[in-house]
């Protein structure tokens, strides 16, 4: 989380105004049909820039997961979070830990998300994802062209087959559930039980950790809640059960 001072003199709640403005523009890019949540999901499997977008792994069968969709994941968890705790961005500024802080965190990740991978205009060949009508590898992603004009995927054989973003959205979900499960090392935030399961350490010892402190005040181990429930850093995690490895010996 994003270490947060005083109420801002100046601004809303513990953000000033230059910041409160970067948390109502992450907010809005954040929303569910915002063209670029949309472009996030779907750019993982379309071919995009020189960058490869893909996440390597050796463990998970299948399809990898893009990044794009472990970024889209990481914002609509953040999203999700504020708008059910708090249901707008001036009421979460008045919380210190767990609004104005997580708005810094939104306003890192669709910034982050933004800078790495920008809307394109041209079109994209969509890698892996089979056309739906003659099962090709020859889909066409082709973005608006003008500002309120639709996303929309073609296929480029004889078979002419088009389908909304919407639509492809929905194939990129169906083809990446059964590999997501598999691929906890990706999470940024997890469960205690989760967290137990990664490290091989008990419940306890995770909590143990979870309740020391750095000597600067900081927690070894950083948590969000969400839904209700507590989730633990997993760099934090490892971090800690490296310092203890390193301890014990």
């Amino acid at each position: 989380m994003e270490a947060i001072g005083d109420l801002a003199a100046e601004g809303v709640g513990y953000l000033d105004m230059r910041d409160y403005n970067k948390a109502r523009w992450a907010w809005e890019q954040s929303h569910p049909a915002a063209p670029f949540m949309l472009w996030l999901k779907v750019a993982g499997h379309v071919n995009f820039s020189p960058d490869n977008i893909r996440v390597a792994s050796s463990t998970s069968p299948g399809i990898p997961i893009p990044e794009t969709s472990l970024a889209f994941a990481e914002i609509t968890r953040l999203a999700d979070y504020l708008y059910e705790q708090f249901g707008d961005v001036e009421t979460a500024a008045q919380d210190k830990y767990g609004g104005a802080s997580v708005l810094h965190d939104l306003v890192r990740e669709v910034s982050t998300a933004h800078a790495r991978w920008p809307i394109e205009e041209k079109p994209h060949r969509v890698n892996v994802i089979p056309c739906p009508g003659c099962n090709m590898l020859t889909l066409m992603y082709r973005p608006p062209v003008e500002k309120n004009d639709p996303v929309i995927i073609t296929c480029i054989a004889q078979c002419g087959t088009t389908i909304t973003g919407q639509q492809f959205a929905d194939m990129c979900d169906l083809m990446e559930q059964e590999t997501m499960p598999t691929r906890k090392l990706n999470k940024r935030w997890v469960t205690v039980e989760d967290a137990a399961e990664l490290t091989g350490k008990s419940k306890d010892t995770i909590w143990r950790w979870a309740r020391t402190y750095k000597a600067n005040g900081d927690p070894l181990v950083r948590f969000q809640f969400y839904d209700s429930k507590k989730f633990y850093n997993l760099a934090d995690i490892y971090a800690a059960e490296a310092a203890a490895r390193a301890k014990a010996s």
